[in-house]
């Protein structure tokens, strides 16, 4: 994986692969753009939080619903894997 040399970041990707159950990736292009999301995703949350707390609860809002939306798109990163994988062994 193209996460650099520190082994603590290794970790941490490796820790946001598997939470998100794609681990299984197999081109470490698409590990690497997992990690850069949920990286995003932690910032935002954050920003979500500090909104709330200043009563902007519609930016609140909105910035969770794009958080979701984050996330249903790992569901689909995976599916799509396992559909490519599928088609693979059945050409094979």
């Amino acid at each position: 994986m193209a996460f650099g040399n520190d082994v603590k970041r290794q970790q941490k990707a490796k820790a946001i692969l598997e939470k998100y159950g794609l681990q299984g990736l197999s081109d470490p292009k698409d590990q690497q753009a997992v990690y850069n999301l949920a990286y995003e995703m932690s910032g935002t949350a954050l920003e979500s939080i500090g909104l709330l707390l200043q009563g902007k609860s519609t930016e609140s809002s909105i910035l969770w619903a794009l958080r979701a939306q984050m996330e249903q798109n790992f569901i689909i990163i995976r599916q799509l894997d396992r559909i490519s994988k599928l088609m693979e062994k059945n050409d094979g």
